[in-house]
């Protein structure tokens, strides 16, 4: 009946010391060596463990006597195991500002064994990792599933383990069955693992589009609180594509009920509080029996005397059985795997000398504590935050504080959560300074690219950047990659690139993705060369601004250095005698010289500088990729092939060449995956079962009573002509801003129900088909399965990262938009359509251009003569190939331009005028516009649609309803 805490990582040892500790009877305390030694001081005080069995050294705080390793196996009987004896004691987050002990005994353990066992099929031949954390109760299950198949247990060094350090063990221990929760899974790249068989999710909610990321490997989900002895249910294997993933069915022997607040079941499809009865249940909370009494109760379904416990989650059941998971009933929060007691971490803030109240809320994935300081202004945030890291464990520091003058409450006088004020927007601090040294910088532009934002400063706090548990191991990583070493634990506790920097240790640097030799044209190009035109006029170009004193030789200097830099600016279009096109990275010594020249442009008016004729000609034949043209002495007028560029890469390349003309040993962006890379991804991933299953989806789009603006129209490939509309800024920002924050929305989604809307008025009818363009960069990332440059788990960092690779990735598809009944509804239909659109279109281009197979059924179906593209905002006079042949009847393109009064939406409406007239053409554009301030109009009705809800399945209707009746206040 004695604790015994074993301050052990992961290790054969700690395996072997579990087994001995239960074998003798006693229940074991097992203490995270990552934690705070004042918590896990107060974990041994509380479980009043007199023995500790720790390596030497590892606990050099506590005084313990040495005992010397027993010479022989201890005389006499062992004593029996009752199935009421304490197994372990494992401590969860509490309510009183205290971790409470769960007191686990040996009846659930025969039942977990043999429900995970025989739900996962494993045997003597299974490999089960063992990832979880001694402390994390899914090390029990890891335990008890290899031990009771007859299996091997698979123990990685310690430490955490995610991304490309987890797909190693994976693949190198040959590891056949893995537990993971799914925001570590999220992280690994799916790829070949030699006998992986099996995963189940675990600890948190499981997205479906992980389940869709592993097609070759059997995949659960399992439930249950650390209460209910590690698990209570386990769906039935899951497929790709089947939706939210259930929490499936009750383990063996074990009860789960959907009761309402008199504890009365509930039928299918209504949610309820969620209880588990059944040999699993804990003993209770170590300690503490009104607590204990509180939420173990007596099960009034079962067995006289039997209990069961209230979990606090909401859930229903499902029409097939299975239980459905929908969140938390009470205070209690759950961040990446963990459930939290705010109030724990709360009682830890007040507890600094300068915080009077404290709060804490989940916002955005994170932990945000709120403070009320004892004396105005005299809250130190960072010294908070070094004094709550030195007693809680990581994942329960706050990611962020907030200071305020009064903690919100409710009528009733209790703390009122929901009217917390979110955080500031990630982004760099004013406080900040640029990185003082060459680790400072990397670790900024690590920050910056990990975490989504512009730039990061030397001073930037990771988590206030909107950092976590998670991306903090990836720090960590893509650190190492870079040839810097540091630990998770450091990360929380340093926090900033200058704090890190001091601490990084060198390590190896990882080989990073060197793009050479031939690759395939994707999906855009092979649509550009059915509808193109004349391949050398097909260009964009860019006006770039010159300091005074440059001279032609660094003008020269820099172009050259671009080329270097990007290998899609030195590649080269092969075309063969059978048709094939293919392309080819050209080595930095052989890619051509930069045509230039410093003729004067051959046209006048506004954006003449930046016209594409200045330039001399681009041969992509020769790997003439890049050309420029100095008209005057402040503009440089830069061209590229549009097979090298996209917008995207203008938004890189036209800032680095600035600051390459003004100081010519100016680095450029950090290089991810390249573009030859990305491309053999596409011809791969083309040929995959669940990419082709998306073959019926893109046929009722196209199929299901496709309508046209111009059905008779078979010029394509005519002249286009050209009209321009240009919104106030006042209107501008309405749309692009105020009216996607009120409905949860894109600008590109509003802009598109607009141009429904009016096609709609314009020729009649409700429906229209519509090709969209998306810039593609975030359309697959971290998806692909199979890498045929030699990377089987995807990219050698752990993910795909085309974020800072100029090439042309752009993605177009169709979608069918409906804009019948009022604007406000039509947005919503909208949203949803595009939403439901699977990897952001990608697939539509796979399967039309790269799948021999699904090609022609595409091919056959109708094609949109409408095309719309949102280039977001831009700065810069961008410009493309004004006579460009027409593949579309209409072609809409948009962009924010920045002016004296604020940002203007600019509409460059192109059509073919044996299609559309003159006149037709105007009214469709003035149509649009008139839709756009209806729809501004609307901003203050706002309203969810059910994509805002991915746990809950919840119609438009249902939605609308709970809307009127909390008259908006979610």
């Amino acid at each position: 009946g004695r604790v015994v805490a074993l301050a052990l990582g992961r290790s054969a040892d700690l395996v072997v010391a579990i087994l001995a500790v239960q074998r003798a009877g006693a229940a074991y305390l097992p203490l995270d060596l990552d934690h705070p030694f004042e918590r896990l001081a107060y974990l041994v005080a509380d479980a009043d463990a007199r023995l500790l069995v720790a390596e030497p050294g590892v606990l050099p705080d506590l005084t313990i006597e040495r005992l010397p390793p027993a010479a022989s196996a201890p005389g006499g009987a062992l004593p029996a195991i009752r199935p009421h004896d304490a197994a372990w004691v494992m401590y969860t987050s509490g309510s009183t500002g205290r971790p409470k002990g769960v007191v686990v005994g040996h009846a659930g353990v025969a039942s977990l064994t043999h429900t995970l066992v025989t739900a996962f099929g494993l045997d003597a031949g299974s490999r089960v990792l063992q990832l979880g954390a001694p402390s994390f109760d899914i090390s029990v299950a890891e335990l008890c599933m290899a031990f009771g198949s007859g299996g091997t247990l698979v123990v990685p060094p310690p430490g955490p383990l995610a991304g490309a350090d987890l797909a190693e063990v994976l693949r190198l221990r040959r590891v056949t069955f893995g537990l993971i929760p799914p925001a570590v899974l999220a992280t690994v790249p799916p790829g070949d693992y030699p006998g992986l068989r099996g995963l189940a999710s675990g600890a948190d909610v499981c997205p479906a589009e992980l389940v869709s990321a592993w097609p070759g490997v059997r995949f659960w989900n399992a439930y249950g609180p650390t209460e209910t002895t590690v698990a209570a249910s386990v769906s039935d294997p899951l497929t790709p594509g089947g939706g939210l993933p259930p929490i499936g069915r009750p383990l063996a022997g074990h009860r789960l009920y959907v009761l309402d607040a008199r504890l009365r079941p509930l039928p299918v499809g209504v949610p309820g509080e969620l209880y588990v009865a059944g040999p699993g249940v804990a003993r209770g909370y170590l300690g503490r029996p009104g607590l204990s009494a509180e939420r173990f109760v007596a099960d009034p379904y079962g067995p006289p005397g039997e209990r069961m416990y209230r979990t606090g989650d909401l859930a229903h059941v499902r029409a097939d059985g299975q239980l459905q998971f929908l969140g938390r009933a009470d205070d209690q929060v759950k961040v990446r795997g963990h459930r939290i007691e705010p109030a724990e971490i709360e009682a830890v803030l007040a507890g600094h000398g300068s915080v009077a109240r404290a709060a804490v809320a989940p916002r955005g994935g994170r932990l945000v504590g709120y403070l009320v300081p004892r004396e105005a202004g005299s809250c130190d945030t960072a010294d908070v935050l070094a004094h709550a890291g030195a007693s809680l464990p990581a994942s329960m520091v706050p990611g962020d504080l907030v200071v305020l003058d009064e903690l919100p409450v409710t009528p009733q006088g209790k703390l009122d959560r929901a009217a917390l004020p979110d955080p500031p927007a990630p982004g760099s601090s004013r406080a900040s300074r640029e990185p003082a040294t060459d680790r400072e910088a990397t670790l900024c532009a690590l920050f910056a690219e990990l975490l989504g934002v512009p730039e990061a400063g030397a001073k930037d706090d990771f988590f206030r950047l909107g950092g976590d548990s998670i991306t903090a191991i990836q720090l960590v990583s893509r650190a190492r990659a870079e040839g810097l070493g540091l630990t998770p634990r450091e990360v929380f506790v340093a926090r900033t690139p200058a704090a890190l920097a001091d601490v990084a240790r060198v390590s190896a640097r990882t080989v990073t993705d060197s793009p050479a030799g031939r690759f395939p044209i994707t999906p855009i190009m092979h649509w550009w060369r059915e509808h193109g035109g004349p391949l050398g006029t097909f260009t964009q170009s860019l006006a770039v601004p010159v300091p005074a004193g440059v001279d032609e030789e660094r003008i020269r200097a820099a172009l050259r250095t671009l080329t270097v830099r990007h290998a899609a600016l030195r590649t080269r279009l092969l075309r063969h005698a059978d048709g094939g096109w293919e392309l080819e990275v050209l080595p930095p010594e052989e890619a051509p010289e930069v045509p230039f020249s410093r003729a004067a442009p051959s046209r006048s008016g506004p954006g003449a500088d930046s016209r594409p004729d200045v330039a001399p000609p681009l041969d992509p034949g020769s790997g003439r990729m890049l050309a420029a043209a100095w008209p005057a002495p402040d503009r440089l007028v830069v061209t590229a092939h549009h097979f090298a560029v996209d917008g995207v890469s203008w938004r890189l390349l036209g800032p680095e060449l600035e600051a390459l003309l003004r100081s010519p040993g100016s680095g450029g962006p950090a290089q991810g995956t390249s573009f030859a890379r990305w491309a053999r991804l596409l011809a791969t991933e083309a040929r995959r079962p669940e990419r082709v299953a998306e073959l019926p989806f893109w046929e009722k789009t196209a199929a299901d009573g496709a309508t046209l603006l111009a059905p008779g129209w078979k010029g394509r490939g005519g002249p286009r002509t050209t009209l321009t509309t240009r919104l106030p800024a006042g209107l501008t920002e309405q749309v692009l801003t105020h009216l996607p924050a009120a409905f949860g929305c894109g600008p590109d989604e509003v802009l598109l129900t607009a141009l429904a809307i009016a096609v709609a008025r314009w020729r009649g009818g409700t429906d229209v088909l519509v090709d969209v363009e998306r810039h593609g960069r975030d359309a697959f990332t971290g998806a692909f399965t199979g890498d045929p440059d030699g990377h089987p788990d995807g990219d050698p960092n752990g993910d795909i990262d085309v974020s800072a690779t100029v090439g042309w990735f752009t993605v177009q598809h169709p979608v069918r938009l409906d804009a019948s009944g009022e604007p406000a509804a039509a947005l919503k239909r909208v949203k949803e359509r595009l939403r439901a659109v699977p990897s952001g279109g990608l697939g539509h281009g796979l399967l039309r251009h790269l799948n021999r197979d699904t090609a022609p059924r595409l091919a056959a179906l109708p094609a949109a003569d409408l095309r719309f593209n949102y280039l977001g905002r831009f700065d810069g006079e961008l410009s493309g190939m004004p006579d460009a042949p027409m593949a579309y009847a209409v072609e809409l393109d948009a962009v924010a331009r920045q002016g004296g009064d604020g940002a203007r939406l600019v509409a460059s409406w192109s059509y073919a005028a044996e299609a559309v007239s003159e006149e037709r053409a105007g009214e469709l554009a003035g149509q649009w516009s008139r839709a756009l301030a209806e729809l501004a109009g609307k901003a203050g009705e706002g309203g969810a649609t059910s994509s805002d809800f991915p746990l809950v399945e919840l119609t438009q209707s249902q939605i609308e309803a709970l809307e009127a009746d909390l008259d908006g206040d979610w």
